[in-house]
């Protein structure tokens, strides 16, 4: 033979040796993980613009600042989060809230101070042959989701004032409808399940022109 006893002992030492190394596994290592305290952008501002519509629909955000604080990828701590901006074509936004760090749920306060709706013009040609001349949006809203099974739960409440509107026809600009002022209050819309009331809905100095043909 050309192994000794010695030798052949040698080899199966070694590879006894090997096979444990091999099946031996390493611990796991510990999961990554971060947490942001607070990340806050103050005065600055951005351009909005949609040119796939005719005459093209744009807003420019003044005066922007966002803050979210709370943002981690472990635990349940809800991250907080707060947008202000003005509007350089009218009105301003505040919009605050919570958020699961899961997007299992969230909670926002939405207020408009007398928004613009008449940037909204270009859109408003794609349906219809009316011209917005001139509407202020001004809302103070509670918005509420949660992911839920068969579809998520959202609900709406607060109150909402229109005021200024007025739409006259896109072919000869005549009169179509007009207000001074349209308020509600106690709005409590919501999905799943599907709803929406109004307590009170008030509306001055109201215009309109009914054609009969």
């Amino acid at each position: 033979s050309l192994f000794t006893a010695e030798d052949k002992a040698e080899v199966a030492r070694e590879a006894k040796s090997v096979k444990k190394a091999i099946t031996t596994t390493e611990p796991a290592a510990e999961p990554w993980h971060f947490k942001l305290g607070e990340l806050a952008i103050n005065d600055f501002g951005i351009g909005v613009k949609d040119r796939g519509l005719a005459g093209g629909l744009a807003y420019d955000l003044d005066g922007l600042a966002v803050s979210v604080k709370d943002v981690a990828n472990t635990g349940k701590t809800p991250i907080r989060y707060d947008v202000r901006t003005r509007i350089r074509q009218g009105g301003a936004l505040s919009l605050a809230g919570t958020a699961a760090p899961t997007g299992e749920a969230a909670k926002a306060s939405i207020k408009l101070d007398r928004f613009n709706l008449a940037q909204l013009q270009p859109l408003i040609a794609e349906f219809a042959y009316l011209n917005m001349d001139s509407a202020n949006l001004s809302t103070n809203l509670a918005l509420g989701f949660r992911q839920a099974k068969p579809q998520p739960e959202v609900r709406v409440t607060g109150a909402a004032n229109l005021a200024n509107l007025k739409l006259t026809q896109g072919k000869d600009g005549k009169k179509f409808l007009s207000w001074g002022d349209l308020t509600t209050k106690g709005i409590d819309f919501s999905l799943a399940p599907d709803k929406l009331s109004i307590k009170e809905l008030k509306i001055i100095a109201p215009d309109a022109v009914i054609a009969i043909h």
